[in-house]
């Protein structure tokens, strides 16, 4: 945001170099931050183009600094900066709970190429198997890459409970269905679906099929 405020009369601001250097952050970050309205300079002088901050901004641009550090994408940081610190401890743990289970997959996948290309062929998961009776199920399916995967999933099964327990039934045990591979480079697609006993006719995306039974 630009305000028209006389720079020698606000010796409490800062140039983009002090700030800068007292934040952390680089003149280029903090551009890109201002940019994105996640980090804006609090004045600009209109004869020469400076930019200016105030000693206020220091926390949040520290803060933006060390979630830059986990690697977190600027649109969550911009949405953590606006909650409350209970709210937002709870959104980092579970963006690190999110990263954490990547790293462990990547770990897997590690082990699984290691073995591959020493000729041992293992499985890259414990795969098993069971028998199941056909089913009436509410789905919602669409195509997603990896990094969105997990919110959708979420997502999608909350509109199903709800569609169900507005029509008085209950859910039950929940399954996703991987039509295609999903990965940074693929995009499925994926089909969240919820079993359910008795009549139900869905609304918007949700729609009903029979899940076959089978191996």
């Amino acid at each position: 945001m630009v305000q028209n405020t006389e720079m020698s009369e606000s010796p409490k601001v800062m140039t983009a170099g002090e700030f800068s250097r007292r934040s952390r952050l680089s003149p280029k970050a903090l551009r890109v931050y201002d940019e994105r309205d996640l980090l804006s300079r609090f004045d600009v002088d209109p004869t020469n183009g400076y930019r200016y901050y105030h000693p206020s901004q220091l926390a949040p641009a520290r803060l933006i600094g060390l979630l830059r550090r986990l690697n977190m994408p600027l649109d969550q940081i911009a949405g953590i900066l606006e909650m409350e610190p209970a709210v937002a401890v709870k959104e980092i743990g579970a963006y690190w709970a999110n990263v954490e289970s990547d790293i462990q997959s990547k770990r897997n996948l590690v082990r699984y190429i290691d073995n591959y290309l020493l000729g041992k062929g293992t499985n890259m998961f414990h795969v098993s198997t069971r028998e199941t009776t056909s089913q009436d199920v509410a789905t919602i399916q669409e195509h997603h890459f990896v990094a969105t995967l997990s919110s959708f999933i979420d997502l999608a099964m909350g509109k199903i409970y709800d569609q169900l327990a507005t029509a008085g039934l209950e859910p039950g045990v929940p399954f996703v269905v991987y039509h295609g591979q999903v990965n940074d480079d693929s995009d499925g697609p994926v089909e969240v679906c919820v079993p359910y006993l008795g009549t139900f006719q869905p609304v918007d995306e949700v729609a009903t099929r029979i899940e076959e039974g089978g191996q």
